[in-house]
C-alpha cells in the first residue's frame, strides 16, 4: 500500500491512510481547515504528510477531546500563521482541558500576581507572560475573592509536584526538536492538547482516589 510518506498522493489514498472519509476531508478543504494539494492537472490534486499531520490533528481534537470545529480552527489559525509555539501550546493546552484562559481584559488581582511570581522563583520557572499563568493568576484572584486561597507553603509544596509531572507528561507527549519541520506544529499541538485531555482526567481521578481512600482510613473502623 502506498503511503503519504513515500511522496503526495491522491485523495483516496489520503483517505484510505487517515481513516478520514473523501467527504469530511472535502469539507475541511472547503472551510479552509485543511490546506490545498498541489494540482497535478485540472481535475486532480495530490496530497503529502503535512496534510495526513492536519487530518491527525483535526481527529484527534474531534473524536478524542470533542472539540467544535469553531474552536478547532482557531488553533489552525495559530498554526498557519504561524504564531510563536508557547501561543500554540498554551491554545492546545486549553482546548486538552476544556479551559476557558482569561482574556485581555479580564482582571487578576496584585495579590495572585505576586504569589504566582513568587511561586515560579521557588520553582525556577520562567517569568514569561502566557495564558497559563494569567489562568492561574485568575484562579487565585477567584479563589480569594471566596474565601479560599491555599497558604503559600501548600502552593509551593503542590508545584514542586507539579514540576515533576509536568516534566515527565511533556516528555513524553512532545519529543524534542517539535515544531522544526513540515507539520510538526500539527502534531505538536495534537500531543499537547491529547495529552492534557488524558491526562488532566488522570490526575483528577488519581486525587478523588486519594480522596477515597484517605477517608476509609480515617472513618472507616474496618479500614
Amino acid at each position: 500500500m502506498v503511503t503519504i510518506r513515500e511522496g503526495r498522493v491522491k485523495l483516496q489514498a489520503l483517505s484510505a491512510t487517515t481513516g478520514v472519509t473523501v467527504p469530511s476531508i472535502k469539507y475541511y478543504l472547503r472551510e479552509g481547515l485543511l490546506h490545498p494539494g498541489v494540482k497535478k492537472n485540472a481535475t486532480t490534486a495530490v496530497y503529502d504528510d503535512t496534510h495526513r499531520a492536519r487530518l491527525d490533528l483535526i481527529q484527534a481534537l474531534r473524536q478524542i477531546v470533542g472539540t467544535p470545529v469553531g474552536e478547532i480552527r482557531r488553533l489552525i489559525t495559530l498554526i498557519d500563521t504561524p504564531a510563536p509555539v508557547i501561543d500554540i501550546m498554551s491554545a492546545a493546552q486549553a482546548l486538552g482541558a476544556a479551559a476557558v484562559f482569561p482574556g485581555d481584559d479580564d482582571e487578576t488581582g496584585q495579590p495572585a500576581q505576586e504569589l504566582v511570581a513568587h511561586l515560579l522563583r521557588d520553582r525556577g520557572w520562567p517569568d514569561r507572560a502566557s495564558a497559563a499563568r494569567r489562568g492561574v493568576e485568575k484562579l487565585l484572584t477567584e479563589m480569594a475573592a471566596e474565601g479560599y486561597l491555599p497558604a503559600v507553603d501548600y502552593l509551593e509544596d503542590l508545584t514542586r509536584i507539579i514540576d515533576e509531572l509536568s516534566a515527565l507528561d511533556l516528555g513524553t507527549t512532545v519529543p524534542p526538536g517539535a515544531g522544526d519541520g513540515p507539520g510538526d506544529l500539527d502534531r505538536l499541538a495534537m500531543r499537547v492538547a491529547v495529552g492534557t485531555y488524558r491526562h488532566s482526567r488522570l490526575l483528577v481521578a488519581l486525587l478523588q482516589l486519594g480522596h477515597a481512600s484517605h477517608s476509609i482510613r480515617r472513618y472507616d473502623p474496618q479500614a
